[in-house]
């Protein structure tokens, strides 16, 4: 029998060196902060004169977009941002985001033009905006008593029968304090995609299940539901009041555990129930979304009416208690299942920490490394296989929440 000889050995040997000397390069660029950043941030509480408006911002919610929020798990509010203060806010988030590397891009695909996260931990204004300002509007849903809300109380329109159905994590006490957990921007061009129904997974939250917070969905360009390219977002309520009963929040995250943008092809039923419990709503630049971790929301896909060459930009921003733990694509300074004691996820409220504001005075990385994504996505393909291979066995561990 013949024999044959092979040199792939080499071949791959040499392979596996270029691969890895390219994605050393990589992360190396990834976790560079460029040298002229120098954030100021005054934690006296006045904005610095560097941070312009957005550090000034202040707004008050009313008792009416507190309820709705803890009771529905979303609020519409208008105008959070001035028109100025939401230009000042794309102009810094453009910038900041043109000088980091896009961990997205490099994969070659992506629902959005642009996604980068992190933004305030290298630049003034949206530290300013984040750090000072937002918490602000946080402490004042993350912190109201049950008494002030009274969340259980019937309807104004004097329907007895239907009670409110309270869906949202219920306040904490008043003596909460706050860190923020992730920024993210994005920049969405027709004809881009969009992620279904969902909610945020550990890349976008990453921090285990038993905690929540808010996440402030702010635009930056108007938004039409004629044109597209914007949000919709579940009156977790509405969804708890729409037939099937049977059809449950719960079994609708289940559904996409292990693919979090396929709702309409892993549950046509669930996809339907939210398409029927939605609210989606035209927005001005500065307005904003705000819904608790557990509501579901998606993307919405451009419609003919949206010019290929229009990009609609939006800033989001998540707000966490202290006592959140990590669980998912988390900076390296906080190991898996420990709290978020770290400048790199700073308080926030009832008052910035002066030493984690030095920490950032010349900028901080990114959590999201082209490593870290490569990890994240892994594991993903990993459970979605073994859940392919067993259907009928679960698979035990602290699954990722699908977002």
């Amino acid at each position: 029998m013949p024999s044959y000889s092979c040199s792939c050995l080499p071949i791959t040997f040499g392979l596996v060196a270029v691969t890895v000397a390219i994605l050393i390069g990589y992360v190396i660029q990834l976790s560079a902060i460029p040298s002229d950043i120098h954030i100021q941030i005054d934690t006296s509480g006045t904005a610095s004169k560097s941070t312009l408006l957005l550090g000034k911002t202040t707004a008050t919610l009313t008792p009416e977009q507190i309820r709705d929020y803890h009771r529905d798990g979303v609020v519409f509010v208008p105008n959070l941002l001035s028109e100025e203060e939401a230009a000042q806010l794309k102009d810094a988030a453009n910038y900041a985001s043109s000088r980091l590397f896009d961990v997205f891009g490099f994969f070659g695909k992506s629902l959005y033009k642009t996604v980068m996260f992190d933004l305030w931990r290298t630049s003034s204004e949206i530290a300013s905006l984040s750090l000072q300002a937002l918490p602000q509007v946080a402490a004042q849903l993350m912190t109201s008593s049950e008494t002030d809300l009274d969340l259980d109380k019937n309807d104004d329109d004097g329907d007895d029968e239907k009670p409110a159905i309270t869906t949202a994590t219920r306040p904490r006490p008043n003596t909460a304090s706050i860190r923020l957990l992730r920024d993210a921007f994005f920049a969405y061009q027709p004809p881009g995609e969009a992620c279904g129904w969902h909610v945020d997974d550990a890349g976008f939250w990453p921090a285990v299940q038993d905690t929540s917070g808010p996440t402030f969905w702010i635009a930056l360009d108007p938004l039409s539901v004629e044109e597209g390219g914007g949000l919709t977002v579940l009156n977790r309520t509405l969804f708890q009041q729409t037939e099937p009963l049977d059809v449950t929040e719960e079994s609708c995250r289940q559904a996409i555990a292990a693919a979090t943008c396929d709702m309409v092809e892993k549950s046509p039923l669930c996809h339907a129930k939210m398409e029927a419990a939605k609210i989606q709503m035209d927005m001005r630049p500065g307005d904003a979304i705000i819904w608790d971790r557990y509501t579901f929301h998606r993307g919405v896909a451009g419609t003919d009416l949206l010019p290929d060459d229009v990009i609609k930009q939006r800033y989001s921003v998540r707000y966490m208690p202290k006592e959140s733990r990590a669980f998912g694509a988390v900076h390296a300074s906080v190991e898996q299942l420990a709290p978020f004691n770290s400048p790199y996820y700073p308080q926030v409220w009832p008052k910035l920490l002066d030493s984690e504001m030095e920490a950032l005075e010349h900028g901080l990385d990114s959590d999201i490394t082209l490593m870290s994504a490569i990890s994240f996505q892994s594991k993903r393909m990993m459970k979605a296989a073994m859940e392919t291979l067993f259907p009928r066995r679960a698979i035990k561990g602290d699954s990722v929440t699908p977002q």
